[in-house]
């Protein structure tokens, strides 16, 4: 019996080639990312401020994200900037800390 039929069927150059990735296995290689959008400067201001009160009121970090329902994260996302700000987000969160919205706004614009 001849062993031609088995050197026939080696690649040639003697390297092989990478096995196909699935569809599965690229979808875990890929990072998901947000684009990076430039914030509104005055959406900037009004983060800093809250951020500045929820500094300065008597609750940590935890205890307004728990007064307001949600996760640290969630808090600490929405006072950096990564996720959107909005009118109910910030009322949340000044409800918890005791600011009365009045006040704040005349803060930042008055």
């Amino acid at each position: 019996m001849s062993r031609k039929g088995a050197a026939d069927r080696r690649p040639t150059g003697g390297k092989r080639q990478p096995a196909a990735k699935t569809f599965q296995e690229e979808l875990v290689g890929r990072k998901r990312s947000r684009p990076q959008v430039e914030e509104d400067p005055e959406v900037e201001r009004v983060r800093k401020l809250l951020c500045n009160y929820v500094e300065r009121s008597l609750f940590t970090q935890s205890e307004v994200a728990e007064r307001c329902g949600w996760s640290d994260s969630r808090l600490s996302r929405l006072i950096s900037g990564p996720t959107g700000l909005r009118f109910r987000d910030l009322f949340s969160v000044l409800t918890a800390i005791h600011v009365r919205p009045r006040d704040f706004f005349f803060r930042l614009y008055g």
